[in-house]
């Protein structure tokens, strides 16, 4: 499995605190099966990050799990809060805010609370700049949970959505399996990620996750969102959509996510 949305650099936002905290993280992460993770420090007005020093910050990571015989592929990347103070301080150029600095995708975190009208400007500058965006965890956004026709909204732009583990786990103070479900039946789920923050509390673990969209929609289904597609944007590939799940089928999962 490949982690795309991980706060695994030690000091710089809220995740690991500590070297030895982020070294603990990718030997947890390395033992459930990720090969691959993307490093993704916030970027937002409480943490105004320097794209130099996570560069930086995460070859000496690196460097490190390799000495502690971790055997794991860690990439760079930011997950930008949607707000229009940051996107001033990137004028006329996101590139260095995309995965790897390819250019090629961008990782967006909305509000939480509301879906204020800059969000789709936001959106169009980045697809402008022939960017993909990857939304991150949308069921977070309580406007989005009472209206999900947003969704529909930003797929048709080119939107890309990544879900954290715990939309399906049921981890969020509101219940999202079922939504996440639904969600997977029409096509708007393509990447799933831990958004790790620590060892304990937000774990940068994908296998219970990864079995629980095994039994409901099969194997296929499963590698695509935590493989595959990762796969893709490491590479900056387009990603694959979902395409597999009739009614029949759907209704015949739903015990599994409580239906």
């Amino acid at each position: 499995m490949i982690d795309i949305h991980c706060h695994i650099l030690p000091g710089v936002d809220d995740g690991a605190k500590t070297m030895e905290e982020s070294l603990e993280m990718l030997l947890m992460a390395s033992n459930d099966g990720i090969t691959d993770v993307i490093a993704t420090p916030h970027f937002s007005s409480t943490y105004i990050q320097s794209v130099e020093k996570i560069r930086a910050n995460v070859k000496e990571l690196q460097y490190q799990a390799k000495n502690n015989n971790i055997n794991i592929n860690i990439h760079y990347g930011f997950e930008v809060r949607m707000c229009l103070e940051i996107f001033s301080i990137f004028p006329s150029d996101l590139t260095p805010l995309t995965i790897n600095g390819d250019g090629k995708y961008i990782l967006l975190e909305p509000p939480f609370l509301d879906y204020p009208l800059f969000i789709d400007d936001i959106i169009d500058r980045v697809i402008s700049e022939h960017i993909i965006p990857i939304v991150v965890h949308p069921l977070r956004n309580t406007r989005i949970i009472s209206n999900l026709s947003i969704l529909d909204k930003l797929k048709t732009k080119g939107v890309v959505f990544q879900f954290d583990k715990n939309a399906i786990m049921d981890g969020y103070q509101i219940k999202t399996s079922k939504i996440f479900l639904s969600l997977l039946k029409k096509g708007l789920v393509d990447l799933v990620a831990s958004d790790g923050h620590s060892c304990d509390l937000r774990k940068p673990t994908l296998s219970n996750p990864y079995n629980r969209v095994l039994k409901a929609v099969g194997e296929d289904a499963a590698n695509l969102l935590f493989t595959e597609n990762p796969r893709r944007i490491l590479k900056g590939e387009i990603t694959d959509e979902l395409h597999l799940i009739s009614n029949t089928f759907f209704d015949k999962v739903k015990h599994i996510f409580n239906f």
